[in-house]
């Protein structure tokens, strides 16, 4: 007995409508209760996925940085 396919229907999508660019807050690193750029000053692309366009560059943190933020949550919870 053959298997009746089931068609998938998509939502109507309103191809001539303009993607909004979201608002960039922050792209630093939190640490300590404040924004830093990573100890390193390396960044990376965050790309819109529905528009494949840079929005911004975030900072890239690194060992030293993960370091940092585990000593200010120590301090902070005072473990």
């Amino acid at each position: 007995m053959a298997t009746k396919r089931r068609k998938t229907v998509l939502p109507n999508v309103d191809t001539n409508r303009i993607p909004v660019q979201p608002e960039v807050q922050y792209t630093q690193l939190f640490i300590n209760n404040k924004f830093v750029d990573a100890s390193n000053g390396e960044t990376f692309e965050t790309i819109d996925p529905a528009t494949e366009k840079v929005i911004c560059e975030v900072a890239s943190g690194d060992a030293e940085d993960v370091d940092k933020a585990v000593a200010a949550a120590k301090r902070a919870f005072k473990i």
